[in-house]
């Protein structure tokens, strides 16, 4: 009687359990998801229950009070059991892509959250009490319907993540530039026509993705950011490269590309850190010199522009991995394309490239080459010194015969040749 008594003082009760588990079974949870031993259920801390397909949940799950990290997202919940209140040591919750008609009352009470996922919900308004926990650090709020953003969240002031891309924003509140803890912010595909120079105050700010609005320019505040190591401003309404970027020098990632630039200033060139830089569809003619003092430079979107020749220099810029030269107007490629021993991916599809030069073969790290689309009559022999060659991609061209070298590419797992009027190799 004692031993019994005393496993009954240690062994929680399973009443509530005893449902949830008949729950689990009807749905085809796993123990691995929610344990079915007794102890383990009582101490769980964390519950991923996304992709389940759920349309409800039951309200024992508010007894599991040691959770810090709930995930349902991506099911089909219309409501939430108004004891998840009573999950107090909540965290992180995830609620993302299911089918609320309003952001659930019940999150209020989880005073301690400090990640809150409410992305593709279809919200076009949010709840005044959103502002209450101002514990948040991360806030996902993109995929909505948002036309503005409440007030209330000008009380999150802990917040270091927030995106709020993918919405029907038209423009920014003032208030933003009080989020002074922020270091991502992500406002990406809306309908921004400007930005409030308040976010001149986010001085702590690493990323900020811009992408997919209708900027014409960026306010002159924003030369305070000078932390920025991440910025995207691409497909825009940019005529030029707005100012405040020369100041940004420890950017590693600037993507300026899908705007209709009259030309690129000189400085950019001082960007001396840039690791990416992209620049497809900016109606270039020619590659501006000051590419070639970016000297830690190694992945070069250069696509969809109007290019008709590569300078000698390129061949100098030899921390390249990544080359997308796809779209332009090329005829030919300068023997120095050899010297960039480091390439893994070369992208020349769609220009009108009549052939290879032989150096070529002196990329002994490329992976990937695609020059489909052109106007290839050969291959230089020495493409079979390409001995890291995983994917070659001929279609498109005007190849009869391919080199016998090409049998020495012993990596090569893909090759494309469709569309070419091609008899035999060697």
């Amino acid at each position: 009687m004692n031993t019994t008594s005393s496993e009954a003082d240690t062994t929680p009760s399973t009443n509530w359990m005893d449902t949830l588990w008949r729950w689990a079974d009807a749905q085809q949870i796993g123990a691995d998801i929610l344990p079915r031993d007794p102890n383990a259920l009582a101490g769980l801390t964390t519950l991923e229950l996304q992709y389940q397909q759920l349309t409800e949940l039951p309200p024992e799950i508010g007894f599991l009070s040691q959770l810090t990290s709930l995930n349902i997202s991506n099911n089909s919940l219309t409501t939430l059991p108004a004891s998840i209140a009573n999950l107090r040591q909540l965290v992180s919750l995830d609620v993302g892509d299911n089918q609320f008609d309003e952001v659930p009352k019940e999150i209020a009470s989880l005073t301690q959250l400090s990640v809150l996922k409410l992305y593709d919900g279809e919200f076009d308004s949010l709840p005044d009490w959103l502002g209450t926990l101002t514990q948040l650090e991360e806030l996902h709020l993109w995929g909505n319907e948002l036309a503005q953003l409440p007030a209330c969240l000008a009380s999150l002031t802990n917040l270091r993540k927030l995106y709020i891309e993918e919405n029907e924003l038209s423009e920014l509140p003032d208030w933003l530039g009080n989020l002074t803890q922020l270091c991502e912010l992500m406002i990406d595909e809306n309908q921004l026509t400007a930005l409030p120079a308040s976010i001149g105050n986010l001085t702590q700010l690493t990323l900020l993705d811009a992408r997919s609005n209708q900027l014409p320019s960026l306010p002159e505040a924003l030369k305070h950011l000078t932390q920025l190591s991440h910025l995207d401003i691409s497909d825009n309404h940019f005529t030029a490269a707005p100012e405040s970027i020369r100041h940004f020098s420890k950017l590693i990632t600037l993507n300026l590309g899908r705007n209709p630039f009259s030309s690129l200033p000189d400085w950019l060139g001082e960007l001396r850190q840039l690791k990416t830089l992209s620049l497809y569809r900016c109606q270039l003619a020619e590659l501006p010199y000051w590419l070639h003092q970016l000297s830690c430079l190694e992945k070069l979107e250069l696509g969809d522009n109007q290019l008709a020749q590569l300078p000698d220099w390129i061949g100098d810029m030899t921390t390249l991995t990544d080359l997308y030269l796809w779209s332009n107007r090329l005829s030919a490629l300068p023997e120095s394309i050899g010297a960039l021993n480091r390439l893994t991916k070369l992208y020349l599809k769609s220009n009108q490239l009549a052939a290879l030069p032989e150096t070529i073969g002196n990329l002994s790290a490329l992976i990937e080459l695609d020059v489909s689309d052109n106007q290839l009559h050969t291959l230089p022999e020495r493409v079979g010194e390409l001995h890291q060659l995983e994917t070659l991609i001929l279609s498109d061209n005007r190849l009869h015969t391919l080199p016998e070298s090409i049998e020495d590419l012993e990596n090569l797992s893909k090759l494309k040749l469709d569309r070419n009027p091609i008899m035999d190799v060697g």
